[in-house]
């Protein structure tokens, strides 16, 4: 997605990914295409899926587990 105030772009991040980092923040880098709703389809694609504490497989996972494997879907490493 865009920028936000406060955010700058990594010059030297490859092109087909946008190096994002902001105050108080780990840099991430955001494969070029990955957005908001991209994101979001993909957060709604897990949704019926049985809880289960520590882990990050399809439909049976935690918080952390969903978070983990929706960005990891759409090409982005969370620190």
């Amino acid at each position: 997605g865009p920028v936000k105030e406060g955010e700058e772009t990594d010059p030297e991040a490859p092109n087909d990914q946008k190096k994002i980092s902001g105050e108080g923040s780990d840099t991430v880098n955001v494969p070029e295409g990955t957005t908001r709703e991209s994101i979001v389809t993909a957060a709604r694609s897990g949704i019926g899926g049985e809880y289960k504490w520590g882990s990050a497989e399809f439909k049976s996972w935690d918080a952390s587990g969903l978070v983990a494997w929706v960005y990891q879907d759409q090409g982005v490493q969370v620190p």
